[in-house]
């Protein structure tokens, strides 16, 4: 998918794929992307709503 940042699996395998073009862990470990942290913090909580969501939490 050309232009996403980020893509959620649940066809594939019996889970939930959450794959993004970049590595919030690292960037904002690193410290130099700002944004990065935003990111890491925002995909965190949409991926424990989705959790709770669907019950699997």
């Amino acid at each position: 998918m050309i232009g996403a940042t980020t893509y959620h699996d649940t066809v594939s395998t019996a889970g939930e794929l959450v794959v993004t073009t970049m590595d919030p862990c690292f960037h904002h470990g690193a410290a130099f992307m700002s944004g990065a942290t935003q990111l890491l913090y925002s995909t965190v909580r949409w991926v424990e709503h989705r959790a709770r969501e669907t019950g699997r939490t």
